[in-house]
């Protein structure tokens, strides 16, 4: 045991204003000893937190487990960032931990197994652990009891090792007893390399999958994710991951289940339960430097997502949402709502626990939390790699990939604890809640019902390790028939009795997984109080369901009846489980169950309903019009919200082209609200590009008529100034679907007098008919026309071989300008299929930049290289950029934000000041209007419209011009930033400005700088 303290009672944070010297921080090379930086540590009210372990028994932690003897497994990252100093050998380890004398603290280390390349995560699993690492799952084993690995197992290849911060990480035990791997965002290309699975032909692909198998062998496959570092499964099942900036996303659906509806691919199958991105607020005690400024305070490092699902450390924690941010050296909380609808939702309802409050958080910036996991003791574990730097090289800016501090710390790692501040709470006895050691298998199975969630995934493991084997020896004659049927009466006892939900979901599973799972099994789970047991039921039903069709399976008698009785289940996840799981197969025999699914929820909330009408979306083609002629006819639920649920399987329809589905559109569009379907239809069939014509042959003559009338209808809204632009646009769109000569005039006529959305929809649709006038009447607009309209002609005619000739001739005539060419268009014309399109660009691009501006580059680009005067090149800024450029609070927001380019170069840099019209955002095209007085005003386009053109100037003045007054209204093609610059400021002046420009944030008492290059200084 050490001898410095290990704990400490925190209070309630105190508000810190940002002028505080707390943000003024001293830099240091070394870490704070163990008995400081503890005192560092903030948290809420009621907990404290201790210390668990600390160099040298673990050195940068990056994932830690326990196993059922409670000793702390951990994985040590100590090449972090980019591996071996000097070439050497990997220093990577897995260590196992032992509080020898019970006091809480684990002062007993083992290196396991060593020079490992990358350890990102790892399980504990029969004589060892399984882990992840250098782009393979391996299991480590010590055969011979003397505690350290003499044994490894390649178990899986071909995980990316693209990234050192985005490989395969945290393998856990699923409620489905298989081992889930997060592939770390860069997936791979996976292959069995064990005989226990079966080779296939070709690799597992993980892209924007994570990976699951059976440890037994067997089946292995790609399953929903992806995540980045992290991943937690609740006692319900589900599955929730993290990337950077998003802390906590649950997952709604697999590949093989929402396949059926292209339009919502399985990236969009999972929500947020934490904010996220520029949504999300962290409030660190410390200077959380990012690489990106437009993410201050803001999740930019999130991993380790965690839900707490035990009883000992605090009741109002049950149930929680949480998440690392390394780089703010804290945790966030985010606390379920109260009420059972928030348990029960489909996306589960949390909110911040204590607002501009962290869980817990340092004033220590070396305190790097990276992982969260649940303890023998029920106590929250929290793994602090505790560096001075997280981040990687490859995502910093250049200037910045060399900076001294990468590796400070590379000697040290904390463990912390967080306990009730109650001394006389279970959880600071530092006791397991299950004995493991003395107990024989079958009293691991009351262990299920534990209220600690370690030992309840603990007993399921360590009962498959058992049961599994078992299985095969009874199968070949063993003798361990008695014990086996021992254990599996007691998982039937466990289900039958008045058990909590989440020890019958795992013991249904257990069940499942040995072939031992019978009818009356499922028939207690389908009625169970516990919403999360009958989601499991409906798992379970349809696994049988698909098994039956596939094998000798029998189907259970009692299915039917139970999907009908599930089909209505009170809670919304219920449900969406059950559409999820049923829809994507269901026959028509289940179509009456299917709308009782999806109309029974008066009660749900809008983003429950929205989540049940994409599950609705699923249903196989050959039922889908029929379920939406039964959803619009039902008695059940209420009419608008029936229409609401149809909209992303009508969508679907629109976009397969089902004829069938618009005549049950068009012959229920009875009242206006109707409309809204067939709308949705249309967007469907727009997505895709098919016409009218496609439908109308297999319609008949009264399902053609009320089409062609709502067509004259949406003809009509088009050409209403009075309706909603938005509702213009939508109706030109559904026209646009009509290829026919009314249609194509509409379209030249919105082309040659708009200018707005109308007129990009209408240059869309342009493409469809072969009149030939159409180029021509293009390039004449373009220069009068607000830079989304201009940016969309360029990339139509850039898009359409026949009317590209026009565009260059334009160009060549300079009645174009070149400054109207956006970057993305301009690179199409340089790759064009056609050689004699691409060889005259390339040779008019050649011409375009004046000599004597390519030599002044040159010249002023020759002082880039050496030592700068930062405070100088401020000066500068404020003097010459601040009236249209805002820096750190400094000038007026005109031009594009360049607070943020530490993707630029300063070779880019001074690019844009010397040539600012080489390369310009559509946005910030220079305008000229020219008045009906004679005046001439140039300014950014703010805003035209019928009545008034708005221009904005320097130092964010705005001049609007009423419609009537303007002459003309031209883009010049030329940046609003004026040239010349070189008269202004001199090669050393222009040095140092670039220098602020690209480092104003990398200030001395920021960041080391003693390896900066010597542009950047």
């Amino acid at each position: 045991m050490p001898t410095w303290p290990t704990q400490v009672v925190v209070c309630l944070f105190v508000c810190i204003p940002l002028g505080s010297n707390l943000f003024a921080q001293s830099l240091r090379n070394t870490p704070l000893p163990p008995d400081q930086a503890i005192g560092t540590i903030e948290l809420l009210p009621g907990l404290k937190v201790q210390l668990a372990a600390a160099e040298p028994q673990v050195i940068d932690p990056v994932s830690a487990a326990f196993d059922h003897l409670g000793r702390m497994w951990v994985v040590e990252m100590r090449d972090y960032p980019t591996g071996p100093v000097d070439g050497g050998k990997p220093s990577g380890k897995i260590k196992r931990l032992t509080d020898e004398d019970g006091d809480g603290y684990f002062e007993t280390a083992v290196v396991f197994a060593d020079q490992l390349v990358f350890p990102t995560g790892l399980m504990p699993f029969r004589d060892g652990v399984i882990a992840t690492l250098a782009g393979q799952v391996t299991y480590f084993a010590d055969t011979d009891n003397d505690g350290v690995c003499d044994h490894r197992e390649v178990w899986f290849t071909g995980f990316s090792e693209d990234n050192e911060q985005l490989r395969a990480n945290h393998p856990a035990w699923t409620l489905e007893n298989e081992v889930h791997v997060a592939s770390g965002l860069r997936g791979g290309e996976v292959r069995s390399a064990n005989a226990l699975w079966p080779e296939a032909e070709k690799p597992l692909s993980l892209s924007t999958r994570d990976f699951r198998f059976s440890p037994f062998g067997g089946d292995y496959r790609s399953v929903a994710g992806n995540s980045q570092f992290g991943f937690y499964q609740d006692d319900s099942g589900r599955s929730f991951v993290c990337s950077n900036r998003n802390p906590s996303q649950v997952l709604l659906g697999e590949a093989d289940q929402v396949a059926n509806n292209p339009l919502l691919p399985l990236t969009q199958w999972r929500a947020d339960v934490m904010p996220a991105a520029e949504a999300s607020q962290v409030f660190p005690l410390v200077q959380a430097w990012t690489t990106s400024n437009l993410h201050a305070g803001q999740f930019t490092a999130a991993c380790g997502t965690f839900r707490y699902q035990s009883d000992r450390l605090a009741p109002w924690l049950a149930n929680d949402f949480f998440a690392c941010e390394p780089t703010g050296s804290l945790v966030q909380r985010y606390r379920l709502a109260d009420g059972s609808s928030a348990a029960d939702a489909i996306v589960p309802v949390a909110e911040r626990g204590r607002p501009g409050v962290e869980f817990l958080a340092s004033t220590d910036p070396w305190f790097r939390p990276v992982d969260l996991l649940d303890g023998p003791d029920g106590s929250m574990y929290v793994v602090d790699m505790h560096r001075a730097v997280i981040e990687h090289p490859a995502w910093m800016p250049k200037e910045l990939q060399n900076r001294e501090d990468q590796r400070w710390g590379e000697a040290a790692g904390r463990i912390y604890r967080v306990v009730p501040a109650d001394p006389t709470s279970e959880a600071n006895n530092h006791k397991k809640a299950f004995d493991f050691v003395t107990t024989e298998p079958i009293d691991w199975v009351s262990a299920l019902s534990s209220g600690n969630r370690w030992a309840r995934v603990t007993a399921s493991r360590k009962l498959s390790e058992t049961l599994v084997p078992m299985t095969n020896e009874i199968a070949a004659g063993g003798e361990k028939r008695n014990d086996f049927v021992r254990i599996i009466a007691k998982l039937h006892d466990l289900v039958t009795n008045e058990t909590p939900g989440r020890a019958v979901s795992r013991a249904l599973w257990l069940l499942r997984s040995i072939g031992e799972l019978k009818a009356e099994n499922l028939a207690v789970a389908v009625t169970h109080a516990d919403p999360a047991v009958r989601t499991q039921a409906v798992r379970l039903i349809a696994d049988n369901r698909q098994t039956s069709q596939t094998s000798a399976t029998t189907p259970w008698p009692a299915t039917a009846e139970w999907l009908g009785k599930l089909a209505a289940d009170p809670s919304p996840i219920g449900r969406y489980q059950w559409l999820l799981e049923i829809a994507p197969t269901a026959d028509e025999s289940l179509t009456e169950s299917i709308i009782v699914a999806a109309t029974v929820g008066n009660a749900d909330s809008s983003v429950d309903r929205d989540w049940i009408s994409r599950a609705v979306s699923l249903v196989q083609d050959a039922i889908a019009p029929p379920l939406v002629a039964g959803l619009l006819a039902t008695k059940s639920g209420n009419p608008e919200r029936n229409r609401l649920t149809l909209m992303p399987l009508v969508k679907r329809l629109g976009w397969s082209g089902s004829a069938q589905a618009l005549a049950v559109l068009l012959e229920n569009q009875s009242e206006s609200a109707d409309a809204s379907l067939f709308e949705e239809f249309a967007s469907g069939l727009a997505t895709r590009g098919t016409p009218w014509s496609k439908l109308t042959a297999e319609l008949s003559p009264e399902i053609v008529q009320r089409l062609n009338d709502r067509l004259a209808r949406d003809r009509e809204i088009v050409g209403d100034a009075k309706q909603p632009i938005a509702l213009r646009v939508a109706s030109l769109r559904r026209v646009g679907l009509d290829r026919s000569p009314d249609t194509l005039a509409v379209c030249q006529s919105i082309v040659d007098s708009d200018g707005g959305e109308l007129y990009v929809e209408a240059v869309g649709l342009l493409r469809h008919f072969g009149a030939e006038d159409t180029a021509t009447r293009l390039v004449s607009r373009i220069v009068e026309l607000p830079p989304k309209a201009a940016t969309a002609t360029v990339a139509a005619m850039v898009g359409n071989a026949k009317w590209t000739p026009a565009l260059i001739d334009a160009l060549q005539s300079k009645s174009i300008p070149w400054g109207l060419i956006d970057p993305t268009s301009l690179g199409r014309l340089e790759r064009h299929s056609d050689k004699s399109i691409a060889d005259r660009v390339q040779t008019l691009r050649s011409e375009m930049r004046p000599e004597g501006k390519q030599s002044l580059v040159a010249r002023y680009s020759e002082t880039l290289g050496q030592s700068a005067d930062v405070a100088a090149g401020k000066a500068h800024f404020v003097r010459h950029c601040a009236a249209c450029h805002k820096i750190d609070n400094q000038g007026v927001a005109v031009g594009p934000d360049i607070s943020d380019m530490r993707t630029q170069t300063p070779e880019q840099i001074l690019l844009s000041i010397l040539d600012p019209s080489a390369a310009i955002d559509a946005n910030y095209y220079r305008y000229a209007v020219l008045t009906t007085d004679g005046q001439l005003i140039e300014g950014l386009l703010e805003d035209s419209n019928e009545t008034s053109v708005t221009l904005k100037l320097q130092e964010g003045m705005r001049r609007t011009i009423p419609r009537d007054e303007v002459e003309q209204l031209r883009a010049t093609g030329v940046s609003m930033m004026p040239e010349g610059f070189e008269n202004q400021l001199d090669p050393p002046a222009m040095r140092d400005l670039v220098a602020y420009v690209k480092r104003w944030r990398l200030l001395e008492n920021e960041i080391p700088l003693g390896n900066l290059t010597p542009s950047t200084r």
